[in-house]
């Protein structure tokens, strides 16, 4: 079943790549060999705390977004407007995450398991990649202090995402 989902995720992600935008095309080729740590469980985490909508909405913070949890910039106001298709909206995320990646592998200098790597997947696409490699969670995390780390998740909690900061921090010490 893994195979399946795969082989959808990407063929939907490289049509919305071939589309808009060109260059996901060729990442998502290289996606399974060089970010292996993304999972269909970081997927399946991500999607349920964010949702999954086809339409532009406003968040808890006032920001335009859309697909799972991709805050809309300004070069992107056209989506404002627009339903996006499943594959334009699975093609989002194949990007947000692919900057996560990008951010986690370049900050984080020790191992961390499957649950450690959701979480913070989870948490970097909630924040954003800049804000997560200066965070508290990966400064403790290179510091070898993993329990300082999960308690640093909770740094970034307000009111609506209390939830999910605790499931978060949860599944970061889950395999510990």
């Amino acid at each position: 079943m893994y195979k399946i989902i795969t082989s959808c995720i990407c063929t939907a992600a490289i049509v919305f790549g071939s589309v808009t935008y060109p260059p996901l095309g060729d990442w998502l080729v290289q996606y399974e060999k060089k970010f292996e740590w993304v999972a269909m469980s970081t997927i399946d985490l991500i999607t349920g705390f964010e949702g999954f909508r086809t339409k532009a909405y406003q968040d808890v913070n006032g920001k335009w977004t859309i697909g799972v949890g991709h805050l809309i910039r300004p070069q992107d106001r056209h989506m404002l407007h627009r339903e996006l298709s499943e594959a334009e909206v699975i093609g989002l995320l194949h990007q947000d995450l692919k900057m996560c990646s990008d951010a986690l592998e370049s900050a984080i200098k020790v191992m961390v398991n499957r649950t450690q790597a959701d979480a913070l997947h989870s948490l970097c696409h909630n924040i954003g990649p800049d804000r997560m490699v200066r965070s508290e969670v990966v400064y403790h995390l290179n510091q070898g202090d993993t329990q300082k780390a999960a308690d640093a998740f909770m740094n970034w909690t307000t009111p609506g995402l209390k939830k999910r900061r605790q499931a978060e921090r949860a599944l970061f010490l889950a395999n510990e």
